[in-house]
């Protein structure tokens, strides 16, 4: 009995351990929180058990600093939450000049509060260009102006509104048309009308019982400005002379002057007539429509353009060598001598007896030219080109590719020119030379060396005595067109120059010469006109063509319009792509016809693919003309049509007016 009873015990004990939930007293929860409460993870771990800590969730705009509690043992149920602290972010404020007005720090998700915006005169303030709410990343913050603007008003002579205009403070109204009252003279405006600070009303001012009487030559151009008493005569000023035109009157009467009047002088075309090859056909053609003796250009006007082309050297490898540095790194003297890499592009023969160059009479050449001398600082010098020199591609008279198109001739440079010297060859016979539109290889016996300061004094004298002819022959040297010597003294019947020589040593002396004075000289620069651009132009027309200026008076396209414009004053590119890449004087076309090409002034270069020619105008019939040098035919400088030559290979234009 005893037996069963205890049989049953064991069994209901078992029975209440299968149906009775039991607690685990050594182990516990860990709770791991992170922004806002937000659970991380949760994890039981037994007592005393070392706990691992979560990856920390990256929460915008906050950092995560650390846990605020390190556990290393748990007994009992935890919760560990993450630290973050809120990240800072820098505003910077800036005026309107972009000057730093006030730096702030500002926490993630915050509002900033912007300094007082400074006061600036003729604008108004309109807020700042970023929100400064919600800041989430570094700002930078720039005040917002509207610049002022006011309404000034012109009135007429009975105070009817004749022109309104918005301007803009501190900026200037136009100027409009001067109004008219009869038997009166406008004088002025009441008030003045430049930096406008306010609205303006502006009325006329008039001079009573008073007419203005302008009298204008054939293009309009101002010749006499007379006040005249109403009801009195106005003078009739000298008779304008206008080229290849008789003057026969005025347009109108003038003895009974009732009212502002302008009289226009009348002329009549001179019956006499010219063959397309004078230059006075042209001349009489453009005189039609244009006073040929009118400046184009000013000597400051000239001067600007030169300065805008030297500081755009990368376009138009013009540069002023009187500005060159004293000193170059062997790097840049290196890159201009490497750019030549033709040498084995064609057949190369020896200049005396045509014979065809070896490979390694060709090295022979590359040796020459003595790169491993060049020094890490290379110490320029200077000099002035004493005989007309040609301008090589290697140090070299060895020709390429054919004698009359050698590929190694670059240009040559005329007597009187000023270069800068990189570097001498390793036989000593040339020079590398910087002139102002190329660099090469010059034959060093055509310089005189001197300082810099000779050779500025030289190409830039306070007078100078310029060819104006082809060229001219002076000491047995070929002086072309273009070519200047300063100018020391005007006799009776001679000019008096310092010229150029070089000594057995090679350096420069100068000495004192006479030139008789002829048509072939001009003291200082040609007026910049329609009369004498053309006439220099046709004294090249028959010229030979010579690629690279290689023959001592032939010229190639580019040359010949490089001789017409020096004579100006223009500093101008060497070759046909950078002419027409002048930054705004030239500009790119498709193809131009015989209409079109009228828009154009006379003198205004047209450029092909690889060649340059100049718009001389139109004949009788309407026919657009062309002067320029060409291979094609004979071989030189000519006058053709554009319909002649092919209007769709034009591709751009070079205006110099």
């Amino acid at each position: 009995m005893k037996k069963i009873i205890t049989i049953v015990s064991v069994l209901f004990g078992l029975f209440l351990i299968g149906c009775t939930p039991q607690t685990n007293p050594n182990k516990y929860q860990v709770t791991f929180k992170g922004l806002n409460d937000t659970i991380i993870s949760t994890i039981e771990v037994e007592a005393n058990q070392v706990v691992s800590y979560p990856v920390v969730p990256s929460e915008t705009g906050h950092t995560f600093v650390g846990w605020d509690q390190t556990v290393t043992t748990i007994t009992k149920d935890t919760i560990i939450s993450a630290i973050y602290q809120k990240k800072v972010y820098t505003v910077k404020f800036y005026d309107i000049n972009n000057q730093l007005l006030e730096t702030k720090e500002v926490e993630y998700d915050s509002q900033v509060v912007a300094p007082t915006a400074p006061i600036v005169v003729g604008y108004d303030f309109l807020g700042w260009n970023q929100e400064l709410e919600n800041i989430c990343k570094n700002l930078n913050v720039k005040a917002l102006y509207k610049q002022k603007e006011y309404t000034v008003t012109f009135y007429d002579a009975d105070g009817n509104i004749l022109e309104e205009q918005i301007v803009k403070h501190g900026e200037s109204a136009s100027k409009p048309a001067d109004p008219t009252k009869d038997g009166c003279l406008f004088l002025e405006w009441d008030q003045e009308f430049s930096n406008v600070t306010t609205n303006l009303d502006i009325k006329p001012i008039f001079e009573e019982n008073v007419c203005l009487v302008e009298f204008v030559d054939m293009y309009g151009e101002v010749i006499s400005s007379q006040k005249v008493g109403v009801n009195m005569s106005a003078v009739a000023p000298d008779i304008p002379n206008v080229a290849y035109h008789s003057f026969i009157g005025w347009d109108q009467e003038f003895d009974r002057v009732t009212s502002n009047m302008t009289i226009k002088a009348l002329y009549k075309k001179d019956e006499a007539t010219f063959v397309k090859t004078d230059v006075n056909y042209w001349l009489k053609q453009v005189s039609f429509s244009s006073n040929i003796n009118k400046e184009l250009l000013t000597r400051a006007e000239i001067n600007d353009y030169n300065d805008k082309i030297t500081s755009s050297y990368s376009s138009t490898k013009v540069m002023d060598v009187c500005m060159i540095s004293k000193t170059q790194t062997s790097m840049y003297v290196k890159s201009l001598i490497n750019k030549y890499t033709n040498i084995n592009k064609y057949n190369v023969y020896h200049e005396n007896s045509k014979s065809v160059l070896s490979s390694s009479d060709k090295e022979t050449i590359l040796a020459n030219r003595n790169l491993d001398n060049i020094l890490e600082t290379v110490n320029v010098k200077f000099g002035i080109v004493t005989t007309q020199t040609w301008v090589r591609s290697y140090p070299t008279n060895h020709y390429s590719n054919d004698y009359d198109m050698d590929r190694f001739q670059e240009t040559a440079l005329i007597i009187g020119e000023g270069v800068a010297i990189y570097h001498t060859s390793l036989d000593g016979n040339w020079y590398f030379v910087q002139a102002e539109n190329y660099n090469g290889w010059v034959e060093a016996k055509n310089i005189g060396l001197c300082s810099q300061e000779e050779m500025v004094s030289f190409v830039k004298p306070e007078n100078r005595l310029l060819v104006i002819s082809n060229y001219v022959m002076i000491e047995d040297q070929c002086a072309r067109m273009s070519a200047a010597f300063p100018l020391l003294s005007e006799l009776e019947t001679t000019y008096q120059i310092s010229f150029p020589k070089r000594t057995n040593e090679g350096s420069l002396e100068l000495i004192d010469l006479e030139v008789t004075k002829s048509s072939d000289y001009s003291i200082g620069y040609l007026e910049y006109t329609y009369e004498n651009v053309f006439k220099q132009a046709f004294k090249l027309l028959g010229i030979d063509y010579s690629w690279g200026d290689k023959t001592m008076a032939g010229r190639d396209c580019s040359s010949t319009m490089n001789a017409i414009y020096k004579c100006f004053g223009f500093m101008m590119p060497r070759n046909t792509s950078n002419q027409v890449a002048i930054p705004g004087y030239g500009k790119k076309l498709s193809g131009i016809n015989n209409t079109a090409i009228q828009e154009y002034c006379p003198g205004t270069m047209i450029f092909t693919s690889s060649h340059v020619m100049l718009y001389i105008g139109t004949d009788e019939n309407g026919t657009a003309y062309l002067l320029h040098n060409t291979n094609a035919g004979n071989g030189e400088c000519i006058l053709q049509s554009l319909n002649g030559y092919g209007p769709s290979k034009i591709n751009g234009v070079l205006e110099l007016q």
